[in-house]
């Protein structure tokens, strides 16, 4: 047999088992593996023992299942594993921090992945998941098909899922705007900003604090921003943006439009349009789809996230052309793709 042909072999076989992935992730965070392999220094080259013995626990068995644990992330490049020989003649693997797994630590602002693998490993993700099948069949929407009710329905009355749930956005959205106001400038010059499905107001608070001059509008339905923290600049309004938008010299629509069919999403786009002034914009922040397939990690998470939209909400990802059909759909001038960040697309839309 060749290796090509074990390889392929070898590929379906792990495609098969891939939901194993998030599970040892999710008890890796929960157990802290990252933060004590960070904080041993030296580039970490950590042993499993010695990391057992920061646990809580007396467990004897508790150092060989989880080298068995941190020997699978570094077969998934989160970790970096060097052997070192005994005297007793066998080895002893040393585990470092991957490019990866510095995504699973706390920044200075909070921004982490952290909380995602126990989204992906969490039983109501999976119930709705084992929907699909049902779905294409049938129609609908797998989450609700599943529990009964839409997912953001189902979180207000699930404490812990609820919890995990914005800790893993808010954690996403710190690490991603850091990066966006790297690269993107869209925001200078901008007078007054709505942001429509703002939640909580955390990412125009971010906008502000680095541009000021900016008067900010943060826009949700009146239960979310109930309770919302006062910043500085920022205005919460309370509304349904299929009925009204407030207005602004630029709107920002930030992973709000994958959330939705397009028949509710130009819905959306005509309240913007006509929340805006001449020479107004919008800006979109979503995933971008590639038309063709690509085996690239970026290409594969997109198609991940488009399922998953799907699965829980309905919504999808979509191409650059299909955004360009929404923005003509909805009135708009002029589109334009501004740049790419952390696989998400920055996309203007001019009045």
């Amino acid at each position: 047999m060749s290796d090509e042909e074990n390889e392929t072999f070898a590929h379906a076989m792990v495609m098969s088992n891939c939901f194993v992935v998030p599970m040892v992730l999710n008890a890796a965070v929960e157990l802290d593996v990252f933060k004590i392999i960070d904080e041993a220094g030296n580039g970490g080259q950590v042993s499993a023992k010695e990391i057992a013995s920061r646990l809580p626990t007396n467990n004897p068995n508790a150092s060989c299942l989880l080298d068995r644990m941190l020997h699978l992330l570094a077969n998934h490049s989160f970790l970096t594993c060097t052997l070192h020989d005994l005297e007793n003649g066998m080895i002893e693997r040393l585990y470092g921090l991957g490019p990866a797994s510095k995504f699973y630590l706390e920044d200075e602002h909070g921004g982490s992945l952290a909380s995602m693998p126990f989204l992906a490993s969490c039983r109501a993700i999976w119930e709705a998941w084992n929907c699909l099948k049902d779905c294409v069949l049938e129609g609908g929407i797998p989450f609700n098909k599943a529990f009964g009710m839409p997912v953001y329905q189902y979180v207000c009355r699930e404490p812990i899922f609820n919890d995990h749930f914005h800790q893993a956005m808010s954690g996403h959205s710190i690490l991603f705007m850091k990066k966006l106001f790297e690269i993107y400038k869209g925001f200078e010059g901008i007078n007054s900003l709505v942001d429509v499905g703002g939640g909580k107001g955390t990412t125009l608070n971010s906008i502000i604090n680095m541009y000021p001059s900016i008067r900010g509008i943060n826009f949700d339905l009146p239960h979310v921003i109930r309770g919302s923290p006062s910043y500085i600049g920022v205005e919460h309004i309370g509304g349904s943006m299929f009925e009204t938008v407030p207005h602004g010299d630029a709107i920002l629509l930030k992973r709000i439009l994958h959330n939705w069919d397009d028949e509710d999403c130009i819905k959306i786009l005509k309240n913007c349009y006509n929340a805006l002034p001449e020479a107004g914009k919008v800006i979109i922040i979503d995933g971008l789809m590639l038309e063709g397939a690509d085996t690239s990690f970026q290409s594969k998470y997109i198609a991940h996230l488009d399922l998953h939209m799907f699965t829980l909400l309905g919504g999808r990802e979509r191409s650059e052309r299909e955004f360009a059909a929404l923005a003509k759909a909805a009135g708009y001038s002029n589109y334009r793709l501004a740049c790419y960040v952390y696989c998400s697309c920055v996309v203007e839309l001019f009045k």
